[in-house]
């Protein structure tokens, strides 16, 4: 009687364990998609003003969101740390831009569409 009540408590902790898990993660999505639909905008014209091109610049934004989002909450201000994110990752478009125009690997266009 005492091993079947054992596994009673393991199951119904497991059942109580797996609901609380659940709720964070629906909690950490709300969260997440509160952060994006306030922010994004605001983040997307930062890295506009790097790179100067309308979709480089919601490409970079988007990926931004979606790196802050695997990390799972490890970031502690997470503004911040997506306008240093979409800025560095513009300064990177913008010297891959160059060196294959340099190198004459591009197309001849320019990634700074302005």
């Amino acid at each position: 009687m005492l091993h079947w009540l054992t596994q009673a408590r393991v199951r119904r902790r497991h059942v109580i364990v797996k609901g609380i898990d659940q709720m964070v993660s629906t909690s950490r999505h709300v969260a997440f998609e509160k952060l994006f639909r306030e922010h994004y905008p605001a983040i997307a014209r930062a890295a506009h003003r790097v790179v100067g091109c309308q979709s480089a610049a919601e490409d970079l934004a988007t990926e931004a969101f979606a790196q802050l989002f695997r990390e799972s909450g490890q970031i502690e201000h997470p503004v911040g740390w997506l306008n240093r994110c979409v800025v560095r990752s513009g300064l990177d478009y913008l010297q891959v831009g160059q060196t294959e125009e340099s190198s004459g690997g591009g197309t001849g266009g320019s990634h700074n569409s302005r």
